[in-house]
């Protein structure tokens, strides 16, 4: 097996992720284990605390590549960050001083929870409006989403792409997030998977369990579309 894993926090001391670089190795050895061959880093970036400066992200995302590198030359670092949709994150997007995944004009864009789908919808069209491709973070962790397909479907048409968590594949049936889950993946409105791993204790990767899991309710290619196919083409610049 191998796969992207596309939503993560293994920078070391940036956010509430990696404390350190001995996390930092210890995520990137539990993630070779599981088949990962290739990771984004995606600290989070908010304007109103977590503003990451753009220079020290990009050095250290050059450090941690390394590193990585020391486990395996195979295993591949990517610049990115998760954005939290803000005031004044727009401005920042269009001054460059945001990471977009892999230097594409690709992002990976996070919002409240309880955020209504109206907000959402004008969110992703004004980042689309600056030239960029949303991936919408986590999102059946917003609750105007939840079991209502349709809406997935509209922003998907408007030209977001949709990542899910992947704990949140394994909740087990009696989760109705899991169950929404498995409606969005059998209606291919899922485009990738991402750990959003931020440690080794409460919030590890668990990237192999959720392939075969994906495999086995959608298929292999399905499995490998949304794990491999997909994250190639964007960290390539391509559209899907």
């Amino acid at each position: 097996m191998r796969c992207f894993d596309i939503h993560t926090h293994i920078l070391p001391g940036v956010d509430d992720g990696s404390d350190s670089m001995d996390t930092t190795r210890e995520l990137l050895k539990l993630q070779l284990k599981e088949g990962v061959t290739d990771i984004i880093a995606t600290s989070h970036y908010d304007t109103r605390r977590n503003r990451q400066d753009y220079d020290h992200i990009m050095e250290l995302t050059r450090e941690v590549q390394e590193e990585a590198k020391k486990l395996d030359s195979e295993l591949k670092i990517y610049s990115g960050a998760e954005i939290l949709y803000s005031r004044g994150v727009l401005d920042d997007i269009k001054d460059g001083k945001v990471p977009m995944i892999a230097g594409t004009e690709c992002c990976l864009v996070e919002f409240y929870p309880s955020q209504s789908f109206n907000e959402i919808e004008e969110a992703l069209n004004n980042i689309i409006m600056l030239g960029k491709t949303p991936i919408i973070a986590h999102l059946e962790r917003y609750q105007c989403f939840i079991g209502k397909i349709d809406l997935v479907r509209d922003v998907v048409k408007l030209g977001a792409y949709v990542q899910i968590n992947s704990n949140s594949f394994l909740e087990g049936m009696f989760s109705k997030n899991a169950r929404f889950i498995k409606k969005l993946l059998v209606n291919d409105l899922i485009h990738f998977v991402g750990s959003d791993c931020h440690d080794m204790v409460s919030r590890k990767p668990q990237m192999e369990k959720t392939y075969k899991y994906i495999a086995k309710v959608a298929g292999e290619d399905v499995a490998e579309r949304i794990t491999v196919t997909n994250p190639e083409k964007i960290v390539s610049g391509e559209y899907l």
